[in-house]
């Protein structure tokens, strides 16, 4: 790694990246390993949770990639995301031994994490609103419009459980749903015979 700090350091945490020519390495391993773009948003909240590097510097970095012709910026739906291109990749594969194992492994969880968040909201709906009796309530939803296929709602007293449960909708919707559907699709049985108390 370079020698010099001389990358913002605000929120760095020890083991992080302290120059600028660091932090672009480590955005461009992360697009080049993660395969699908990548929006500067997840980017940043990954890193910057991880304690890896600084939020300007990681967008910045991103910006910089994509002028040098490492990286590729695209809009995809309503979202501008980034992508490796060839040289990019070529640089990423040459120069990913110059981050250590542990920032590779704990950037690339980061990123998964928050890229599965991303790619969840754009999927389903959250809407939170304040109940007169001051409890927050939750309306979560599996699929948007026409293509929505539950909807539960909650009604929870804090908005860090709001955050919590928000964010565990987003991680295990699918899991959710099928223990919904296996729980309600499941033979009943035949109900107790006329006259005959049924077994506790």
């Amino acid at each position: 790694m370079a020698g010099k700090y001389d990358a913002f350091r605000q929120g760095v945490e020890p083991g992080g990246m302290f120059t600028t020519a660091d932090v672009r390495l480590l955005v461009c391993y992360l697009l080049h390993t993660l395969k699908e773009p990548v929006s500067k948003q997840v980017l940043t909240d990954a890193l910057c949770e991880a304690g890896l590097a600084n939020y300007f510097e990681i967008a910045s970095a991103a910006d910089v990639l994509v002028e040098q012709g490492n990286a590729v910026k695209m809009t995809i739906g309503e979202t501008e995301k980034y992508t490796i291109s060839k040289t990019g990749a070529q640089i990423a594969e040459t120069l990913k031994m110059d981050l250590s194992k542990s920032v590779r492994e704990k950037a690339l969880k980061y990123t998964m994490y928050y890229a599965t968040l991303e790619k969840r909201r754009s999927e389903n709906e959250i809407t939170v609103e304040k109940a007169e009796n001051g409890e927050y309530k939750v309306t979560l939803q599996v699929g948007k419009g026409r293509d929505r296929i539950l909807a539960l709602t909650f009604f929870v007293p804090t908005s860090d459980q709001v955050e919590t449960l928000k964010k565990g909708f987003l991680l295990h919707v699918d899991e959710l749903c099928q223990g919904i559907f296996d729980t309600l699709l499941k033979d009943p049985g035949a109900p107790p015979s006329p006259g005959k108390k049924s077994q506790p």
